[in-house]
Formats: C-alpha cells, structure tokens, sequence
C-alpha cells in the first residue's frame, strides 16, 4: 500500500523541500491506509499531499460510506 521513501535533492535549504506520499491500491481498507499515514507522520515528520492512485474504494465501497458518516475517523493530524 503506502511505501515512505526519502529521496534527497541538490538544494540543501530545506524550506525548498516538498514532501509528497504516493500510495497504490487502498481497495477500501481506510483504517490501514490511515494508519499507515499516521505512522510515517511519526517518523519522517509531515508532508504537503498525499495521492492515491489504483483502487480507491474496492469492490462495494461500504468502507467509504462508513468513513463519510464517521468524519472524526478519517481526520490526519
């Protein structure tokens, strides 16, 4: 799902720094993929988006209904 990898560039001023997490398939799983966001916010610190590119809401998105009826459930710090 959401692999964190650190590439470093020429520019050493690091308010020229743009973070971008890039996550595959979710397929639906919400509360992994937060998670998993949740987790890299601890250790490489924040980022500026997050794009999400596959299978988005799976096969019958019940999961994604249950996350717009819950709004406190997909908040990210």
């Amino acid at each position: 799902m959401l692999q964190s990898k650190r590439y470093t560039s020429r520019q050493q001023d690091s308010e020229d720094i743009v973070i971008t997490l890039v996550c595959g398939d979710v397929c639906g799983h919400f509360k992994t993929l937060y998670a998993r966001i949740k987790k890299v916010l601890s250790t490489a610190g924040s980022f500026e988006a997050l794009f999400c590119v596959g299978d988005f809401f799976g096969e019958n998105g019940e999961d994604f209904e249950k996350l717009c009826e819950d709004s406190s459930a997909g908040m990210l710090p």
